[in-house]
């Protein structure tokens, strides 16, 4: 069993559902595997004795299922966000399918199917079944003087758990990404400005960079030339144009190379953390400068490093 079930969560970028998924479709090995577990002395078996106590409840198999019904666009999204050829604007459309994803999960069908999958894996590993859980008195400053609501089924119950943590995945993936925000409005200003032709002064003086003057007359040029409708289309044309045409749109280049340098993410940057201290580890960390910057580039060029005949390369070194 353990050479099937993946590592769980191995970055903070991805929760790896399909770690979740593995466990669903092997429910009875992992149960088979703690039991065993169980049986041995020590901490591990302490360990495995509360794992087998939450994975015979029929609770742990509903939120599993919801975790992967609810976490599976946000990590579809997660890995995309990853690419170092993404845009902005790109990002918010991408977002945007995603939260639209999540807001059709909140239907009664959705959820009473989902509900009729664990009961039928519920009484397929003869688990216990999905319980109302302990009801509490909330204090009356919240509910006054009237009697709490009180759930009459399990069923119902979850049915409100669920869509609470619908709600709460879009509203933060909506306040997260909301096109409003002051960085995300000039940055969508300024592909505005690139796709359409319009000039806006205001935000031009802003970048020193910019030259309002040629910025204007480079744009009218450009969008009467390439028909573009966002910033990846642009780095496209620019990356297929001969020499003589691309110093018509300088400032038009530099603009595209401003909005390049917008990362959606950080991953690109810290990429490179996590290969140092993949290469520069306790076993090498008498390692020189000199040293570590030819690993580096052997790294960041393991393409090429991986291509070369290390015989040839090691004859090569004997004759020299």
């Amino acid at each position: 069993m353990s050479n099937n079930l993946e590592a769980e969560y191995p970055t903070r970028w991805l929760c790896h559902i399909r770690s979740v998924t593995a466990v669903l479709h092997q429910y009875d090995a992992v149960l088979c595997s703690l039991e065993e577990s169980v049986s041995q002395t020590g901490e591990v078996a302490t360990k495995a004795a509360g794992l087998l106590n939450r994975f015979k409840k029929g609770v742990t198999v509903l939120g599993l299922k919801i975790a992967v019904l609810i976490f599976g666009p946000l990590e579809e999204l997660n890995r995309s966000l990853q690419s170092t050829f993404i845009t902005v604007s790109g990002m918010l459309e991408a977002a945007k399918l995603v939260e639209d994803q999540l807001s059709q999960l909140r239907t009664t069908e959705v959820f009473d199917k989902l509900y009729d999958d664990v009961s039928a894996m519920v009484e397929q590993h003869s688990i216990d079944p999905i319980s109302l859980p302990r009801q509490r008195r909330p204090p009356n400053r919240f509910t006054g003087h009237g009697e709490a609501y009180r759930a009459q089924s399990p069923q119902e119950h979850f049915r409100a758990a669920f869509f609470a943590c619908v709600d709460t995945a879009v509203s933060q993936l909506s306040e997260r990404l909301d096109k409003n925000k002051p960085g995300l409005k000039t940055y969508l200003s300024l592909e505005k400005m690139l796709t359409t032709g319009e000039i806006n002064v205001e935000l031009c003086e802003a970048y020193l960079e910019l030259n309002t003057d040629s910025l204007s007359v480079q744009l009218q040029m450009f969008v009467n030339s390439y028909k573009i409708e966002t910033l990846s289309e642009a780095h496209n044309v620019f990356q297929e144009m001969v020499p003589e045409v691309c110093s018509l749109f300088l400032d038009v280049e530099q603009l595209v190379r401003l909005m390049l340098l917008c990362p959606v993410s950080s991953c690109a940057a810290e990429r490179s953390f996590s290969a140092l201290r993949r290469l520069k580890n306790w076993l090498r960390s008498t390692m020189t400068q000199q040293c570590l910057n030819a690993v580096v580039v052997c790294h960041v060029n393991k393409e090429t490093v991986d291509s070369l005949n290390v015989t040839e390369l090691a004859s090569f070194r004997q004759t020299i």
